[in-house]
């Protein structure tokens, strides 16, 4: 029998919820191009190959859980439909990350001197196979990413411009700047960790999945999760081959909160200073970063975490709530770095992780020629769209009406009409400085801030000729 329902958790759209989403893509991609960001536009089909465990991973995160996405046969034909020439396997996206990196690959391979770091922003429409008993109103198969990435660049200024963008973004939509919470952690130290550990693969991804998720209980996201791990963790335990100091050990561990990482960890051979590394890893609050520190010694967590706390205390002084936990550490196996959640949490509600990101230095080196995980340094982040409106529909911020410039679109080449230098001896704080000085020259022109790793002036030259920028000035 014909319906006229569309399949479960997709919508129809139309009237008021349209409007206010359309005002909120148009704030977010009004303020990108206003910060030198080009707009890109993939494909919603991309070959399945793009999605492969070789590319992003052995993970648990749904996309790649072959049941988890939307599988589509292209058939191709030679003029009209008489003889077919083959079939490709594809799919529709699940989100814009890799489609992100498959086209810088290509870019960079296509010969014409592409110029380093480069910034787009997309909007797209994502598909996921999500269970019908997981839907919700801000969860459902068919979704909208709007996302940011600076492609290139290792220098710390590039991360300190996105999480700096995540919070303007934010409060330029109308949501108060207390209310914005950003936690962050360098995904490299439980690299590390796991590394020296000698933690298997299977074991790693258990870990990261469990931290990540216990990380989500503690901000305040279905916290009532944390009984249920040890329940699983206490019934992984019963099937191991422990002693009876093992199985002390791992009670004990057990009464925290991480309970299946634990469970995990329980399967490692560690020392007593691994054990308590990872105690202090997995029940992590900020104020505990002192002796974690004390515990991480070596230069492969010393660095990171001096870098991390040094984000941190200069964010802060600066107004924006970057908090620091080391249980985020993002289930997609891609990041590299610095990963992040960001959080709207007001004196009546909290709204947990409406947009994600981080550094991932080896995705885009998949998509080139060499094909073997070549550094290409990038960072990035995109908000749920669906999700965004929601926490913003929730506050009063989309009721009544809302008084926004009229957006002027300018066709030159170029991407912005200034370019901000820093004086990089100090990436942070140069880039801070630049920020401000580009915040109310923005509000009549566009203006971008050079995060490139090669600071030089043959280097700054190069990007803003390649970009079509006119006007270079060194702060």
């Amino acid at each position: 029998m014909l319906t006229n329902e569309p399949i479960p958790g997709t919508r129809d759209r139309f009237g008021l919820e349209l409007r206010q989403r359309e005002y909120v893509t148009r704030v977010l991609a009004d303020q990108a191009r206003a910060c030198g960001y080009e707009r890109l536009q993939v494909p919603l089909l991309e070959r399945a190959s793009s999605f492969t465990q070789g590319v992003v991973g052995r993970s648990p995160w749904p996309e790649w859980d072959a049941r988890s996405i939307f599988p589509v046969q292209v058939l191709d034909y030679a003029a009209g439909y008489a003889v077919p020439l083959g079939e490709t396997e594809a799919l529709l996206i699940p989100e814009g990350t890799v489609s992100v990196a498959r086209w810088l690959g290509r870019y960079l391979d296509s010969g014409t001197g592409a110029v380093l770091p480069i910034k787009v922003f997309y909007e797209l429409t994502c598909h996921r196979n999500e269970p019908v008993g997981d839907l919700t109103d801000s969860k459902l198969r068919e979704f909208a990413q709007f996302g940011m990435e600076i492609l290139g660049a290792a220098n710390p200024a590039a991360d300190t411009e996105t999480v700096t963008l995540i919070h303007d973004l934010l409060t330029t939509l109308g949501v108060p700047g207390s209310a914005v919470r950003i936690r962050a952690n360098d995904v490299g130290i439980f690299s590390h960790l796991v590394a020296e550990c000698g933690i298997g693969e299977t074991e790693t991804i258990a870990l990261k999945e469990t931290l990540d998720a216990l990380a989500e209980c503690r901000a305040g996201k279905k916290p009532q999760r944390r009984p249920g791990l040890l329940a699983r963790a206490r019934e992984v335990l019963g099937s191991c081959a422990l002693d009876t100091k093992q199985r002390e050990v791992w009670e004990h561990l057990l009464s925290g909160l991480l309970a299946r990482a634990r469970e995990v960890l329980g399967s490692c051979a560690l020392d007593t200073k691994q054990r308590e590394v990872w105690e202090h890893l997995l029940s992590f609050e900020p104020g505990q970063l002192g002796r974690t520190r004390e515990l991480l010694v070596g230069n492969g967590y010393h660095a990171r975490l001096v870098a991390l706390t040094r984000l941190r205390d200069q964010l802060r002084e600066r107004g924006v709530n970057l908090m620091i936990d080391l249980g985020v550490v993002r289930s997609h196996e891609y990041y590299t770095g610095l990963s992040f959640e960001v959080d709207v949490v007001t004196e009546h509600a909290a709204f947990v992780e409406i947009a994600g990101g981080g550094r991932y230095d080896r995705l885009v080196g998949t998509f080139t020629r060499c094909g073997d995980h070549e550094i290409v340094p990038s960072m990035g982040f995109a908000f749920g769209v669906e999700r965004l409106t929601e926490v913003l529909a929730s506050l009063g911020i989309l009721s009544g009406h809302a008084e926004r410039p009229r957006t002027v679109f300018r066709f030159a080449a170029g991407s912005a009409e200034r370019l901000l230098v820093p004086a990089y001896d100090d990436p942070i704080v140069a880039y801070l400085a630049a920020w401000e000085a580009a915040r109310q020259p923005r509000e009549q022109e566009r203006v971008d801030i050079y995060v490139g790793d090669d600071t030089s002036s043959q280097a700054v030259a190069a990007y803003a000729r390649q970009r079509g920028i006119p006007e270079v000035a060194w702060c």
